[in-house]
């Protein structure tokens, strides 16, 4: 058996609160922006991600009970604008799981 080190960067993102859903890693949910803390997060990734260097970042992480839990999804805003129903929307793209 072998032990595998990784190193670690700590880094700072909007964290979007998910009460009613289960994101996993792969997964592109749409997110109703008319929620003011998705559109708070949304919007603070945009404001911090630089010109040319990606689409911005937001860390998706479950409530449960008014509690984070301590494990969520790194997921890229892909694209805001309109939901199939005509709201405010954002799609997200879940891609590798944090702690």
């Amino acid at each position: 058996m072998t032990t595998e080190s990784k190193a670690f960067t700590p880094i700072d993102l909007p964290v979007l609160p998910l009460d009613d859903e289960v994101v996993l890693p792969g997964m592109v949910v749409p997110l109703d922006l008319s929620d003011t803390e998705v559109r708070a997060a949304v919007e603070a990734a945009q404001a911090a991600a630089r010109p040319g260097g990606g689409k911005p970042e937001v860390l998706l992480v479950p409530r449960i009970d008014g509690t984070y839990t301590g494990t969520g999804v790194l997921g890229t805003v892909e694209q805001v604008g309109r939901l199939s129903d005509g709201d405010p929307g954002a799609l997200i793209r879940a891609r590798d799981r944090v702690r």
